[in-house]
């Protein structure tokens, strides 16, 4: 389009005043940006020649009018109101200068200057470049209907105006060969085109059915492009079509182009269109995109209206607004109001991280696709009571106004529409702010062991399973721990500031005298030491056999707590002594929350002995988990068999971190005629990085030609036609010891061609 263009523009203009040439100023523009220049005067030229010229008002039919000389137009029309009739025009000879298309230096028929040329019928052909064909500028203007214009180098369009000209055509057949030649062209200072019927056939790269810098509108006529963008709005300036047919098949990219497009709206910062808002209208029209996007937008404000328009889009998606290569790096999006009436639509809208999208749906329309899928871009939507939505993934908006308040116009299809990051069908909050959450929650402790995912050594604040408070006493002082060989925790010293458990008051008797420990072979514990100043158990005495000697404590397999001597007056249990080393030293408690109680593989046949006299715990004792004491049973780490599985289930399913796993999809494509004769697997078409877990795949939704197997392989049924087929894959990493189970939902694109 404009890719040969000079970044700096300059027009040497002169002034016609009695005969006498006089220099004038020159006009630039750069490619930071600026306004075109204004329409010229009526007097104003740009030394302009033509092999034939009208200077006052004539009528002529059936005549040739020719040049072969560059620079030079084959008719030139400065003045009054002239027509030519069933005129046969021919143009040759090529020029460099811009002013060819700028001011219409080299077309083949040009009207200046205030100036109305009428053309009906004939013919007109250029061969050469820069040579337009039918072309009118500044105060120039001209009518033409039932004429043949056909234009085949490079930067030659077929109609075109520039500088505020106005150009009527009317049942006109225009073909342009040649790159940059758009059919319906404008550029620098625009004007105003208006097109009644007609085919408009263009075939050159960058060669666009309509280019307008330029108030165009196009009425009842097919727009052809076979390699170019269908329509291309520059800057401030519009394209209207009504009742038209738009075929488009973009499939040789131009200049900075980077993507294939139907319409596209831009600003390309030359100079040769105003910054403002662009505007494209369609009603009653059919546009048929064959190659890529639909709509293009990019570094620009615009606005698109539609009304009762068919589209078909075979290949890509439906709007895409995004920053590309025009413009300030960051400052270059594209920022859209979309409004659709009694329209129907669908196929995805992209927006970008710097871009924006204002979407309104009346009067019936509908819309289905996704928005914002990768939920980057910022997007208002409106809904009328009797226009729907039809989701095809998640969709992710601002705001949303919705006349139907129960949401029954939004088939959520399986997917979620997040309204400033909350899932209106359930409340949910999105991925992003779920991913964060659950980082925070499944975060464990930071004194957790690296090497021991279930040993919990400090209450953590992440929603983790902490130890259990120690019960208390009837006084409410912390109870010692029994002690033994099955790993129980050891007595802290007095005055333990941590919150462990000390061991329980010792028993009384009925005098409320401290019990003596019992003696005997039997083992049982001794008597704590009186005395102690705080009220609290002191650890006990060792017991002594019948010579006075200490005891040692019972040993066994089961590890079961020793039993209280015989001929104990009242029949209490003693509280029993810390466990110690071989050096007599306390042992350390055990660790994890679903330690068993002996440090081998056995298990406790029986719990220790209870009685009603043994001190139990009080209200004060914690009940969150099952890990801690039982009601009946100071004994903190005491588990059975059976419900020691369960805790340790529990700690590890409530310790687990949010599983890391991420999936994307790739557009893959088949040839037809290989599907024709049986069916087509296709491999690594998802791609799963960073998945805990094993990886399973299942088909969610989307054509009956797709199949996906577990591994991920997907599947083109035998006799596929051609054409664009989608399919709903939902990818699960299964999680493992530290890692919760995850999912992500991708589409995948095949195209049998």
């Amino acid at each position: 389009m404009k890719n040969l263009r000079k970044k700096v523009l300059s027009i040497a203009l002169s002034t016609v005043m009695a005969g006498s040439m006089v220099s004038a100023v020159a006009l630039s523009a750069s490619a930071a940006g600026g306004s075109p220049p204004s329409s010229q005067s009526s007097s104003s030229s740009a030394s302009y020649s033509g092999a034939t010229t009208f200077s006052s008002s004539t009528t002529e039919t059936g005549k040739t009018y020719s040049s072969t000389t560059g620079g030079q137009n084959a008719l030139l029309v400065s003045g009054g109101t002239s027509t030519i009739k069933n005129a046969t025009v021919t143009k040759s000879g090529g020029e460099s200068s811009e002013n060819s298309d700028f001011t219409g230096t080299n077309a083949a028929v040009l009207a200046y200057n205030g100036a109305t040329l009428n053309i009906e019928g004939g013919t007109v052909t250029t061969n050469g470049s820069h040579a337009n064909g039918v072309f009118a500028y500044g105060t120039g203007k001209i009518n033409l209907s039932n004429t043949e214009i056909n234009t085949s180098s490079n930067n030659s369009g077929g109609i075109m105006v520039t500088g505020g000209g106005t150009l009527t055509a009317d049942n006109l057949t225009v073909t342009t060969q040649g790159n940059s030649s758009a059919a319906i062209r404008s550029d620098r200072g625009g004007g105003t085109m208006t097109v009644n019927g007609g085919t408009y056939t263009t075939n050159g790269q960058g060669s666009p059915a309509i280019y307008s810098t330029a108030e165009v509108t196009v009425n009842d006529a097919k727009l052809i492009s076979t390699k170019s963008e269908g329509v291309v709005v520059e800057g401030k300036n519009s394209v209207t079509l009504n009742n038209t047919t738009l075929t488009d098949t973009n499939n040789t990219l131009n200049g900075n182009s980077t993507t294939y497009k139907n319409i596209f709206i831009y600003q390309s910062m030359s100079g040769d269109a105003s910054v403002g808002t662009g505007n494209f209208t369609a009603t009653n029209s059919t546009i048929t995109t064959n190659k890529g996007d639909t709509f293009y937008i990019t570094n620009t404000d615009a606005v698109i209206t539609l009304t009762n328009n068919k589209f078909t889009n075979t290949d890509g998606d439906f709007m895409r607004i995004e920053a590309a290569k025009w413009g300030t790096s960051g400052k270059n999006g594209g920022d859209v109001t979309l409004k659709l009436s009694n329209q129907a639509v669908e196929g995805d809208i992209i927006v970008d991280s710097i871009s924006s999208l204002t979407m309104s749906l009346s009067d019936g329309s509908s819309y289905k696709g996704a928005i914002n899928n990768a939920n980057k871009g910022t997007v208002s939507l409106t809904l009328s009571k009797d226009s729907t939505l039809t989701l095809t993934g998640d969709t992710y908006v601002k705001s949303l106004t919705d006349e139907d308040t129960s949401y029954s116009n939004i088939n959520f299809n399986g997917h979620k529409l997040y309204v400033n990051g909350t899932d209106i069908s359930t409340g949910e909050t999105a991925p992003q702010s779920a991913t964060e959450e659950a980082t925070s929650s499944d975060t464990q402790s930071t004194t957790e062991p690296a090497e021991d995912n279930n040993n919990q050594n400090s209450q953590g604040n992440n929603g983790q399973q902490t130890p259990p408070e120690p019960p208390t006493d009837s006084n409410g002082n912390p109870q010692q721990p029994p002690t033994g060989e099955n790993g129980q925790m050891p007595t802290p010293p007095s005055g333990d500031n941590n919150g462990h458990q000390t061991p329980p008051e010792p028993p009384t008797d009925s005098n409320g005298n401290l019990q003596q420990p019992p003696t005997g072979e039997n083992g049982q514990m001794p008597t704590p030491p009186s005395g102690d100043s705080n009220g609290q158990q002191t650890p006990p005495e060792p017991p002594t056999d019948s010579n006075g000697n200490p005891q040692q404590p019972p040993t066994g397999e089961n590890g079961q707590m020793p039993t209280p001597p015989s001929g104990d007056s009242n029949g209490q249990q003693t509280p029993p002594e810390p466990p110690t080393d071989s050096n007599g030293n306390p042992q350390q408690p055990p660790t994890g929350e679903s330690q068993q109680l002996s440090q081998d593989n056995s298990q406790p046949a029986t719990q220790p002995s209870t009685d009603t006299t043994q001190p139990s715990t009080d209200s004060t004792q914690p009940t969150t988990e099952s890990a801690q004491p039982s009601s009946e049973s100071p004994t903190v780490t005491e588990d059975t068999e059976s419900n020691s599985s369960t805790d340790t289930q529990t700690s590890e399913k409530e310790t687990k971190k949010s599983n890391t796993i991420k999936a994307a999809s790739k557009s893959k494509s088949v040839k037809a005629s290989k599907v024709k004769k049986s069916s087509v697997k296709i491999k690594n078409a998802i791609t799963v990085t960073n998945a805990q877990g094993s990886v399973s795949y299942k088909k969610l939704s989307g054509s009956k030609k797709l199949s996906i197997s577990k591994n991920g392989t997907i599947t083109v049924k035998k006799g596929t036609k051609k054409g664009t087929y989608k399919i709903k894959v939902k990818v699960t990493a299964k999680g493992n010891s530290s890692y919760k189970a995850k999912s992500k939902t991708v589409t995948v694109k095949v195209k049998v061609r």
